[in-house]
């Protein structure tokens, strides 16, 4: 778990700094927050602070374990109709409880949460060099060349600022209605949380893959690139009327 800086680096009678512990990995546009936090640490003091931060992440001791009340989280859980919890460090089930209909193989969807394969799916895919985060949608959907939409990027895509509108809750739209869909907003101006974007992402996905030569489901390459190899099974992947994955939500699994 990252904590966030600005409490511990905080102090007396002095603006809080805004710095957090993932800002060393910020992507190249967060270059101006980047350089603000390291003016941050800039002194013996503040380095020392952040050091301290950091100590969340080292693991716990065993003998600090007996320490954490799972029952309790889990009691606080099961009364708020949890069906799952389980508490793992560096790979090591330290407490599991499965009450109600819950059970240790018994999936579940994920509803929304799906979404964020997406980044995953994305990562892997410009690592592979299928694509890039700055380009523009347009150069794999030729249909957006002549109008807004030429302009969004898959950044802009995938973090819901291209300018798609939210569409209809529930079941999500087809890749090719989702593609379809004009833009409601100037690409860049507005954050739109919906389910068209991943679907468009879905059809991006599709068609490079295809034009790689690989087979075109986007849910067959992300378990072969990244769920197989770190151990990951997923129960089931609900589908669209086109058989093409649904990336907005319908995935299962286990806890």
């Amino acid at each position: 778990t990252r904590v966030p800086c600005r409490r511990v680096l905080s102090r007396p009678r002095r603006r809080q700094s805004p710095l957090c512990c993932s800002c060393v990995s910020t992507s190249d546009g967060d270059d101006r927050i980047r350089r603000q936090c390291l003016r941050e640490i800039k002194n013996r003091r503040d380095f020392l602070a952040l050091a301290g931060a950091c100590t969340a992440w080292v693991p716990l001791s065993a003998s600090a374990r007996p320490s954490l009340n799972f029952e309790s989280a889990a009691r606080y859980s099961a009364e708020r109709n949890g069906l799952s919890m389980l508490v793992m460090q560096s790979g090591e089930l330290l407490y599991e409880d499965y009450p109600g209909a819950g059970a240790s193989s018994r999936a579940w969807e994920t509803a929304s949460g799906t979404k964020s394969f997406c980044g995953v799916l994305a990562a892997a895919a410009a690592a592979d060099g299928l694509l890039s985060l700055e380009e523009r949608c347009a150069a794999t959907l030729g249909e957006w060349s002549n109008d807004t939409r030429a302009e969004i990027t898959l950044r802009q895509l995938l973090t819901l600022t291209g300018g798609l509108p939210s569409g209809q809750l529930g079941r999500p739209p087809t890749y090719a209605q989702s593609v379809s869909t004009p833009v409601r907003d100037a690409p860049g101006t507005r954050f739109q949380y919906g389910n068209p974007p991943f679907q468009v992402f879905g059809e991006i996905m599709r068609r490079k893959l295809r034009a790689a030569g690989r087979d075109g489901d986007p849910v067959a390459y992300l378990r072969a690139r990244v769920l197989d190899p770190i151990g990951v099974t997923v129960d089931r992947w609900r589908r669209g009327t086109d058989g093409l994955p649904f990336l907005p939500h319908g995935a299962a699994l286990t806890a």
